[in-house]
Parts: structure tokens; C-alpha cells; sequence
């Protein structure tokens, strides 16, 4: 029986119950009590935990919180002191915010069932403003790691440069000077700081400077991500030096920056999968302290200080608000002096600013509602879209009809995928592109290269012998598809119609399925892979405003799917189709209407 009662009682618990409920504050100067809107993805993690503490007793359930080892990291937290700020001096166990609590316990206390000394959290992606305790937290954090973990332990921070990646082991060593009970028990050389209770060591890293591979890893941290190059491979060689470790933790932290693309993103966007349900990965915690997208529009909205600055909110509360006067400050700056606006948005309230005019196409929460698990597709006649890449990229393919009796839309979605590519994908994507193959949602066919032969017969022959459908038409983007509809054309009697990648061609569209997807006339047949592709879509406009397009350039992930379904939507859009069975008798007509 695992007890938690403890815990409840630790302000790190009823910081995420308040999260749960929308019921943080902050007081104002004049000590007016202000009630604020949860941050979603705070929101959703923070939920996900206390549901893992109800169900820990659950025997499948693998598990547990470890009150013990609470009670050691409270108890350590007492004799470590902040070396500067606004509390120096102070004990982190009193001058801790609760968030603060949140990750460290969270990250430290969570444990297998099966095997206590291995930690639940592999991987921490904490996206917070400036001037919120981040480099105190992580300081805090290793020097924790190196007092409690096993001998001979490797703690390393990796930054692009020196400078930045050095800023960690500095707070460090200011915190073990300003703790007379634990500085005897660390040295500070000039490239590592060590601990000489368990030989354990800690070494700053940049990634331009040092070899990272063949290293032997306990944990690490990884500040500033957003300088990092959006192609680099420096987590992952870090992640691999940490293979054989039982107990790993690779730790992000970042500000927004004004950059395009840049690994961090990334990341966030992956946090983000994993909370909305779209990616399974119960070894990685985050904290993602952003203004929800109902305030971005308004940047000047006092919610987005509120929501992402949570030690400033939390300091309000004990009556220090010098650092919510700063923040209002450079916001009225941001109004006077144009030119600070991007730094505001980016470095104070952590709105990663990419030049992207666009909006995301679907929520999960609007699309869900529309799945079924299965369709009985046979003698049904069906409109297929096609978006075909690079031989060495995914592919999609869209199969669409309309159910009179259902009077729904109903499509299912397939992927396509060179097979020698499936592990790369997994890893560089971060999805499990393995599971959706053997849910047949997705296909790694060929080798290096994605076989079009393959796609070809799965259009012509094994649409019609496994799901019984007959094929009225494929619309198709020209673009890397002329040579399959070339050879589909010469098989078959199938029509085969380009569709112009155009604004007035696509936006009729792209309204048909949003519209229809709000109103529960449409269904898709269930492919997490093909939500992933929705959800991360981002749309963009004419310059007039009037007419969209998906941007597969803007969008956060792989729109292969999506962009094969609209094109089966112009397809069927074009026909008009009678629906009622009591107008035609029964039969549907076609009337071509081929002018776009």
C-alpha cells in the first residue's frame, strides 16, 4: 500500500490541486487578490500527476512516489541556501516556490515498483521567462544528484558556448559557499566542481568546443536550447552516454527565442503531444510555462505576465513585487519603444516569436469527438487523395465517401514510410512510428526510399480486395506524383484529377472539413498518426485575408495526411451529390463540376 498523505500536505501538492482547479492568484501592490487562468499545459501535467497518485496502488499500475526519499530531498533542501537574489541567505526549503517544488519532487520521487532505486523521469523539458529561478532550480538539482546518487557519478550542463554553459557551475558553487554544512563536502576546480562525499563530478560543456560522444553520463542539463541549432545532435549524444545509467535524467531548460526553428520548439511540441495524449511517453515530465493562444493576440493582456512568470506571481504573494513592477515596466516600453517588443514577448513572457503569420488548423479537442474505431467501407464508393514526397519522406493517402444514412463524411487515412528510415524517424521525430505500422495506420515499405510500386498496387488492387470499395477518382498534388498517376491511368479506368496547391482551389476545402469536423459531419476511422497531422497543421492566409492553405512549412510536424484528405475533399466537392435516398430513389448522381 502506497500512502501519500504526506505529500498532501507539501505545498508542492497544493500548488498542482490549485493548478487543476484555476485557482492561482496574484496580489497586487495595493494587495488586491487577482484570480488567473492555469496555464494549459501546466494545467495538464499537473492533472496527470495527481491522477498517477490515485491509481500508484493499482498492481499494473508500474509506479510509485516515494515518500522517503521526499523526506531526504526536504530535509537536504534545509541546509542548502540561496547564495543571491532577493532571498539570499534564505534555506531553498523556505525560499523555494511551489512550481520549484513541483519539479523537484516530481522528478526525484517518482519510482519503479519493480526496482526503487531507478527513477521514474528520463527527460525534463521546463520552458519558463527570465528571472524565474531557473539557474537556481537546476543548480539546486545537481548539487542534490551529486550529495544522494551512487559514487563515481558524471553530472555534466552542455550550452552552445562555454560562457553559458559555465553560468550553472557557477550558481552551484555559489550556493555551496553560502551552505556551511555541505561545503566541506565540495571542491571547486577550475573546469569541474566536485563532490568528495561520493567522487562524484560536475563539468560544464559546450557543444562547439567539446566531444560529446564517449562519455559516460549520470545526468545532465541542457540550458538555453533555444540557441541550439535546430539540427543538432548534441541531446542525443548526450542521451546516449546515459545507456547504461539505472537511474538517468536529461534536464532542458529554456527562455523563447526569435528564431524560426530552433531544437527547443521542438521539443516543447513534443511535450505538448505527449500531454494531449497524441504520443505515449510516461518517462517524460514538463512544465511549460507559455500565455495560452487566447491572449497571444494581446500581448499586452496582464495573463501573459501572470502565466508565464510563475516565481513572480509567487513572490507577489509574500508582498516582494519588484520583479512584477519590472515586468510591467518593460511591457510599457515594448508600447513606447517598438524596437524592445520582440525581446519583451520572447524573454518575459516566453512567446517564442518565428515570423509565422498562421494558426493552428484543428485542436484534439475538436477532432476526437469525430473518430470511430472501425467503418464498413465494403461496396461503398470512395474518393482517394494522394500527397506524395520525397522518396525518402512520408507519403499520404486519403480514402473519402459520404454515408447518406450516417449524412457524415467518413474518411480513413494511411502513411507510407521507407522502411530502412522507421528507426531514424523514431528517434529525429520523437513518435513511435513502430506502433502506428502495427496498427496499420502507417506502412515502412521499400528500403532507403519509399516504394511507389508498392503504393501504386495498394491502390489499384488492395483498396478493392480488402476494404471492397470502388474508386471513382484520385486527386492528386502534382508535385513528386506524376510518374504513379502516369501508371494508375494506364491500369485503371480511374479519374485522375491534379489538384492546383492554390488558396482558391484549397480554401473552399479546408473550410468543408473544419466545418464539418465542429458540426459531427465527418468521422475518421481512429489514426493517432493522422491526429498528429491535424492538430499540428498550421493555416495561412491570402494577403486579403480571405482565402487558406495548410503550410507544410509552418506546421509543426508531418501534414501528409492531412494534405491528402483536402485533396479528396476538392475532389468530392466538386460532384454534386444527391443525399437524400428519397429524392434519388435510392441511387446517388454525379455531376462533374471539374471547373476550379
Amino acid at each position: 500500500m502506497y500512502d501519500y498523505t504526506e505529500f498532501k500536505e507539501h505545498k508542492a501538492y497544493k500548488y498542482m490541486e490549485d493548478c487543476v482547479n484555476d485557482r492561482l492568484i496574484v496580489m497586487r501592490k495595493n494587495h488586491e487578490i487577482v484570480n488567473f487562468k492555469t496555464p494549459r499545459y501546466v494545467k495538464l501535467q499537473c492533472k496527470a500527476i495527481l491522477d498517477d497518485l490515485e491509481q500508484q496502488n493499482n498492481e499494473d499500475f508500474p509506479y510509485y512516489f516515494d515518500i522517503k526519499e521526499m523526506k531526504k530531498i526536504v530535509n537536504l533542501t534545509k541546509i542548502i541556501n540561496l547564495g543571491d537574489g532577493l532571498q539570499r541567505g534564505k534555506p531553498c526549503f523556505y525560499a523555494l516556490a511551489p512550481f520549484q517544488w513541483v519539479i523537484i519532487l516530481n522528478l526525484m520521487c517518482w519510482r519503479y515498483k519493480s526496482n526503487p532505486k531507478k527513477r521514474r523521469y528520463e527527460s525534463c523539458l521546463i520552458s519558463l521567462s527570465r528571472k524565474n529561478g531557473k539557474t537556481a532550480l537546476v543548480g539546486i538539482m545537481m548539487i542534490i544528484l551529486m550529495l544522494i546518487e551512487d559514487k563515481y557519478g558524471q553530472y555534466y550542463s552542455l550550452a552552445p558556448n562555454k560562457e553559458l554553459s559555465s553560468i550553472i557551475k557557477n550558481e552551484m558553487n555559489k550556493l555551496i559557499e553560502s551552505s556551511p554544512y555541505i561545503s566541506k563536502y565540495f571542491k571547486n576546480v577550475r573546469t569541474e566542481l566536485r563532490c568528495q562525499l561520493n567522487k562524484s563530478t560536475f563539468q560544464p560543456l559546450a557543444f562547439n568546443e567539446n566531444r560529446l560522444d564517449s562519455r559516460q553520463i549520470s545526468s545532465y542539463i541542457c540550458d538555453e536550447v533555444g540557441e541550439f541549432p535546430p539540427n543538432s545532435s548534441a541531446i542525443e549524444s548526450m542521451t546516449s552516454g546515459m545507456q547504461n545509467v539505472v537511474s538517468k535524467l536529461g534536464f532542458l531548460i529554456s527562455t523563447a527565442y526569435p528564431t524560426e526553428n530552433n531544437l527547443f520548439e521542438s521539443w516543447v511540441e513534443y511535450s505538448e503531444k505527449v500531454l494531449q495524449g497524441l504520443v505515449k511517453d510516461d518517462k517524460h515530465f514538463s512544465l511549460l510555462y507559455r500565455p495560452d493562444d487566447e491572449y497571444l493576440e494581446d500581448y499586452l493582456n496582464e495573463n501573459c505576465i501572470f502565466q508565464s512568470n510563475p516565481l513572480s506571481v509567487y513572490l507577489s504573494s509574500l508582498d516582494i513585487h519588484d520583479n512584477m513592477e519590472f515586468l510591467y515596466k518593460k511591457r510599457e516600453d515594448s508600447i513606447n519603444i517598438p524596437s524592445t517588443t520582440t525581446n519583451y514577448k520572447t524573454k518575459l513572457l516566453n512567446i517564442p516569436v518565428n515570423g509565422v503569420v498562421g494558426e493552428t488548423y484543428l485542436s484534439l479537442d475538436e477532432l476526437r469527438p469525430c473518430m470511430i474505431k472501425d467503418y464498413n467501407w465494403q461496396g461503398r464508393e470512395v474518393y482517394l487523395g494522394i500527397d506524395l514526397a520525397f522518396s525518402q519522406d512520408n507519403c499520404g493517402l486519403a480514402m473519402l465517401t459520404y454515408d447518406n444514412e450516417l449524412r457524415k463524411y467518413v474518411a480513413q487515412m494511411f502513411c507510407f514510410i521507407p522502411s530502412d528510415s522507421l528507426e531514424k524517424k523514431i528517434k529525429a521525430e520523437r513518435v513511435d512510428y513502430r506502433r502506428y505500422c502495427e496498427n496499420e495506420w502507417c506502412y515502412a515499405i521499400g528500403d532507403r526510399i519509399v516504394d511507389y510500386a508498392w503504393i501504386e498496387e495498394f491502390i489499384v488492387k488492395v483498396l478493392k480486395e480488402k476494404f471492397g470499395v470502388k474508386v471513382i477518382a484520385i486527386s492528386f498534388d502534382k508535385y513528386n506524383a506524376t510518374a504513379t498517376i502516369h501508371n494508375i491511368e494506364a491500369k485503371t479506368d480511374i479519374e485522375c484529377v491534379e489538384i492546383p496547391q492554390t488558396f482558391m482551389v484549397l480554401s473552399p476545402a479546408i473550410k468543408k472539413l473544419k466545418d464539418s469536423i465542429l458540426t459531427y459531419e465527418f468521422a475518421y476511422v481512429e489514426n493517432e498518426l493522422f491526429e498528429l497531422n491535424c492538430c499540428n497543421a498550421v493555416v495561412v492566409s491570402n494577403p486579403s485575408g480571405s482565402l487558406y492553405r495548410v503550410s507544410k512549412k509552418s506546421s509543426n510536424f508531418k501534414i501528409d495526411m492531412l494534405a491528402s484528405l483536402l485533396n479528396a475533399f476538392v475532389t468530392i466537392d466538386s460532384f454534386e451529390v444527391k443525399k437524400s435516398v428519397y429524392e434519388s430513389q435510392g441511387i446517388d448522381y454525379y455531376d462533374n463540376l471539374w471547373d476550379f
